[in-house]
């Protein structure tokens, strides 16, 4: 049954919520962020699947590697349909005693989709398929870390921690807000007058110097 509602002459009319999701809907920055939002808890809950490796797993062969760069035309300039990453070589520099990678354009790996790899667990179940990957040879999108880690992985298996603590903590405010407000508007006097003042004083604070202090408060051995 539609929520359109009929006028007195039968012109249909929009209720609230259509109105606000239309309102919405040509907010361009509003639409793009709720799709990057989406986009992010949906990797979040399927990490596992999303990304290409384990986030604890080292490649000694590839500390600190930069990024592989995907492509479709190679070194001769030939286009290929299935999107490829050259390998890299790493060498050490004698002068600075670091590794330097190039790419070797005689070796690529071709990229696909729902490839097997390392495994995970979800909702208690084991699966060892992921949305992409190479059959052989290796796909580092934003390289490695000084363990050999793949920085996409460990990226994407850390946001959950991040945007769990965001969703909960807007779910809180909006929850504590709703009801300490109700209460305010329905007790009045001096309540309502203290929780006005909690109110300004906790706005008295800038919200950049709060966050730098509470992260500096915790401790730096806890684990990422």
């Amino acid at each position: 049954m539609s929520n359109t509602a009929l006028t007195a002459n039968n012109v249909p009319t929009l209720s609230m919520r259509q109105l606000m999701f239309r309102r919405f809907c040509r907010n361009r920055v509003a639409l793009v962020s709720a799709i990057v939002l989406v986009v992010m808890y949906l990797s979040m809950i399927f990490a596992g699947f999303v990304s290409p490796y384990s986030p604890s797993r080292s490649d000694t062969l590839y500390l600190t590697a930069p990024p592989q760069v995907i492509r479709f035309i190679d070194a001769n300039g030939n286009f290929s349909f299935r999107p490829f990453v050259y390998r890299m070589e790493g060498k050490r520099d004698l002068r600075t005693l670091t590794f330097v990678y190039e790419e070797d354009l005689n070796q690529r790996d071709e990229i696909f989709l729902f490839v097997k790899g390392d495994e995970y667990t979800f909702l208690g179940m084991t699966f060892d398929r992921h949305l992409f990957g190479t059959k052989e040879g290796t796909i580092y999108l934003l390289g490695t870390d000084l363990r050999g880690r793949d920085m996409l992985s460990r990226i994407i298996y850390g946001s959950r921690v991040t945007l769990t603590i965001g969703i909960v903590g807007v779910a809180l405010m909006i929850t504590l807000g709703a009801l300490i407000g109700a209460l305010s508007g329905y007790i009045g006097g001096f309540f309502d007058t203290a929780v006005q003042r909690v109110i300004e004083v906790f706005r008295l604070f800038p919200p950049i110097p709060l966050w730098l202090a509470l992260a500096a408060a915790v401790p730096p051995q806890l684990p990422s």
